[in-house]
């Protein structure tokens, strides 16, 4: 039998209520899985406003995501410290409705990917060494 070493803290629970994205209100900040954003590619930062949010950051749910206003594009979306890599392209989500994948903003990182691949590409192709 395995035992409880030290003495373990209580507090309130919490009660959980499983909330989407969409269903935030103005000023509330959550945190998601990084895969409900991606990137289109002319820098178009989407959100598959579907996918659920959790009060704090918590095992993959590491986005953070702050609603700024009543429209469905209205989102703050912290990337800093989320350990993923995003891919450019159409997003894709199998059983969404195309509504629920709103265009946030545009996001100039998604053009300097692509220039710095371009130059590394180039670079790569000239090499006489």
């Amino acid at each position: 039998m395995g035992k409880i070493i030290g003495h373990p803290t209580f507090g309130e629970q919490t009660p959980y209520v499983e909330k989407r994205i969409e269903d935030m209100k103005i000023g509330e900040v959550g945190y998601a899985k990084p895969y409900a954003l991606s990137f289109d590619e002319d820098g178009t930062a989407y959100l598959n406003v579907e996918y659920l949010v959790v009060p704090h950051p918590e095992g993959e749910y590491r986005m953070k995501i702050r609603r700024v206003g009543k429209d469905m594009k209205d989102f703050e979306i912290d990337v800093r410290g989320v350990n993923y890599k995003w891919s450019i392209g159409k997003p894709i989500y199998v059983g969404t409705p195309e509504e629920k994948i709103v265009p946030i903003c545009k996001d100039y990182s998604v053009f300097l990917h692509k220039l710095k691949t371009k130059i590394s590409n180039i670079f790569r192709s000239h090499r006489t060494c």
